[in-house]
């Protein structure tokens, strides 16, 4: 048996005067960075094991306590590095440390260690959005927000495994290639995967009317269209409803450009996914 190591970076952020200010807020939470210091999830260890997922929760700021909490208590990030070491996904490790400045995104640090790094507010962002647009689809608000949490930490993967190994995967079509690894893995690892995965699009899609959010992207209804094709491929039969908002002619086009997809990252990882 072997831990996947969770840990919370000790530097702090504040100054001195910072640390009296806001003291007080940090005792009524003390149990809860005890218990994200100490917790170590176990999972069996594969034979072939060869990168792993090192799971890293930043100290929060005061504002950020409540969305660190949900998503520790959550235990997305531990789900996915269990299928990471399970399927054997990473030839390196690979660093997924929550409560950066910036994010989400992957980066190569200058000692040339991969890290995936995810600020708190990005949940809350997108906790906030869900909210806001009352978008309900039998989730709740928080459930969304993790769901696209699930599937963001998938994509940054994706750009770890391209950066790490040989795909033939060329630079101009990176971003729509880990979003399909996002949304194939989703679907391959969980029973409710194509929902986790919905959950992202949806995202995406109310983000194409927000102009000014610090989470829009660029050619998000690109990116709605993308996942809600794969998700239809996979199960057409379950998911033809998705037609309704996809191009013309995607009830041909979508399973097979699933199955490509699908064979296309077996191959990458060298396993069989299930589908």
């Amino acid at each position: 048996m072997k831990a996947i190591e969770i840990d919370i970076h000790k530097d702090s952020r504040y100054s001195t005067d910072m640390r009296k200010y806001h003291g007080y807020m940090f005792r009524t939470v003390a149990a809860f960075f005890v218990l994200l210091a100490s917790c170590a999830i176990i999972f069996p260890t594969a034979a072939t094991a060869k990168g792993k997922l090192r799971i890293v929760y930043e100290l929060p700021e005061p504002e950020d306590v409540a969305a660190a909490r949900m998503i520790h208590q959550s235990e997305v990030a531990e789900e996915v590095a269990q299928i990471v070491e399970e399927w054997n996904l990473l030839s390196q490790d690979v660093v997924l440390r929550f409560g950066t400045q910036i994010g989400p995104h992957f980066t190569v640090l200058h000692n040339g260690k991969l890290e995936i790094q995810i600020p708190y507010e990005f949940f809350s962002n997108t906790r906030d959005l869900f909210t806001s647009k009352k978008y309900i689809d039998q989730k709740d608000p928080i459930t969304s927000a993790l769901n696209t949490l699930h599937h963001a930490i998938y994509h940054e993967l994706g750009h770890a495994v391209i950066y790490s190994q040989s795909t033939g995967i060329a630079e101009k079509m990176e971003e729509r290639a880990v979003d399909n690894l996002s949304a194939i893995l989703l679907i391959s690892a969980y029973e409710n995967g194509a929902d986790i995965a919905a959950s992202a699009a949806k995202a995406f899609q109310l983000l194409a009317t927000e102009s000014e959010s610090t989470l829009n992207t660029k050619n998000d209804i690109r990116r709605v269209q993308e996942i809600n094709c794969l998700i239809y491929g996979n199960n057409p039969n379950k998911y033809k409803e998705l037609l309704a908002d996809l191009p013309v002619n995607s009830d041909a086009i979508c399973p097979p450009r699933f199955r490509k997809y699908h064979k296309q990252w077996e191959q990458i990882f060298n396993i069989p996914l299930p589908d």
